[in-house]
């Protein structure tokens, strides 16, 4: 028999942080500095990096000397290259003398194509904010990359321009990757946050800019949100898929929530803007008999784009999940990531104070995609909670300040509850009820006491 008190599984290190107008390089920052400040390690920087093509190679000088020379101003935008605002133009050596101009950075031609380009990479690189480099790729083609000398997010998104002919690219790549903590309660994994490639399109706002892979068991997954600056530009904002104010991210050295608005539950189309990531809580045998068979195996599961604010049974959008097997993703509603909650449907449960109860949820998934594989209960979600009844905005549970994640309504047979999260703040809400803790002594799974939320 389940002997658990179900009392919230607290880190001690949870905080909430908002990040208003979300553009890449801002929500990167902010996103890094708060999981930090929780518990999670910097492992290493991300580069921005782009890369432009010179199918034709690039001009030559004849090698002979004219005087007197001329001067010269910049060449035609973007000249033979232009990063952002810098933009770097040719002159021949030989022929011409640069003028007094800060509008361009000159770049002498040489006698081949590629001592052009080797030119222009050391001019490049001697701004000291870009590595650059030149391949050969046979022919006359080649091509010039860049990579920012200093990681993080702030050299994303700027206009790469080569010549007429060679088009035009974005950077992209740069930001941080971090580790969840590493002890012996719950997993370790990693989270890398970087601005995606878009491939050079400047009106690709399909695919969110936020990048997030996630290295889980030696494997990768990748889900994308999108910044402030997209849904209302190019053929998004003609679909009027709006833009995002803000982001609230809720961390602790466990896992973290990003979501624009709880309780969110229309169906954006191309509109993803939530995302969900724990590695659970196992408990110990002081906690639970060891007939329940709570084996400390690696288990790490992550809620993808708009799963986060309806039902705790996450059917809403694609999810990953591990359960000491390698990491897989489902699409549908079997199988899925849920919680356990008192069975309650239609109406909340509440004391003889009508005070709702509240637990910690366990959540339960499988370890393979086969719909034959059984939902193990897996764990505890730390500073998480489920409160029996609907909750708008958040409330104060246990002294601490709990946001509101998404809620069950009780229709279709499913248990009325509401997911919550421990904010690292106190005061900000109305507190529950200490009667509340009556939840402790509630159902054990043999008596029908408990649900799957959400079937």
């Amino acid at each position: 028999m389940l002997i658990d008190t179900l009392d919230i599984a607290h880190s001690g290190r949870s905080a909430k942080h908002v990040v208003t107008g979300p553009s890449q390089d801002r929500f990167i920052e902010q996103w890094a500095t708060l999981l930090e400040s929780v518990g999670w390690t910097k492992v290493e920087d991300e580069y921005a990096t782009a890369s432009v093509t010179y199918p034709l190679g690039a001009p030559v000088t004849g090698g002979v000397d004219v005087i007197p020379k001329t001067v010269v101003g910049c060449n035609t935008p973007p000249g033979i290259l232009t990063i952002g605002t810098r933009e770097f133009s040719l002159y021949d050596p030989y022929t011409q003398v640069p003028g007094t101009t800060s509008a361009c950075t000159f770049v002498p031609m040489g006698l081949t194509p590629a001592d052009t380009l080797d030119n222009l990479a050391s001019a490049v690189g001697s701004g000291g904010v870009w590595l650059c480099s030149i391949t050969y790729n046979g022919g006359t083609n080649y091509t010039l990359t860049i990579t920012a000398l200093a990681g993080g997010p702030l050299l994303n998104e700027l206009q790469v321009d080569g010549n007429i002919i060679s088009g035009s690219t974005i950077t992209s790549g740069g930001g941080y990757k971090l580790a969840s903590a590493n002890d012996s309660s719950s997993a370790q994994y990693y989270c890398t946050l970087t601005c995606a490639d878009r491939g050079g399109a400047g009106d690709d706002y399909l695919n969110g800019l936020l990048k997030f892979d996630f290295s889980i068991g030696g494997h990768t997954v990748t889900y994308q949100l999108i910044d402030s600056t997209q849904g209302v530009k190019g053929f998004m904002g003609a679909l009027g898929v709006g833009g995002v104010a803000s982001y609230t991210i809720i961390a602790n050295p466990y896992g973290f929530t990003v979501f624009d608005i709880p309780h969110d539950t229309t169906a954006h189309v191309f509109r993803t803007i939530s995302l969900f990531c724990m590695a659970p809580y196992f408990p110990s045998a002081t906690e639970v008999p060891t007939s329940e068979v709570f084996v400390p195996a690696f288990a790490v599961f992550v809620l993808g784009p708009n799963a986060v604010g309806g039902s705790p049974a996450w059917r809403n959008g694609p999810s990953t999940m591990s359960l000491d097997a390698a990491p897989f993703q489902n699409f549908s509603s079997n199988p899925m990531a849920r919680v356990i909650t008192l069975r309650s449907p239609i109406y909340a449960i509440t004391t003889v104070y009508d005070v709702p109860l509240f637990l910690c949820p366990y959540v339960q998934f499988g370890s393979h995609d086969q719909n034959t594989d059984p939902a193990w209960v897996v764990g505890k979600l730390w500073d998480c909670a489920l409160v029996t009844d609907y909750v708008a905005v958040g409330a104060n549970l246990d002294g601490k300040d709990f946001g509101a994640l998404g809620h069950s309504d009780g229709s279709g047979n499913k248990s009325m509850v509401t997911l919550l999260m421990d904010e690292g703040t106190t005061g900000v809400y109305a507190p529950l009820g200490q009667s509340a803790r009556c939840a402790s002594a509630a159902g054990t799974p043999g008596s029908g006491a408990y649900e799957n939320t959400g079937h």
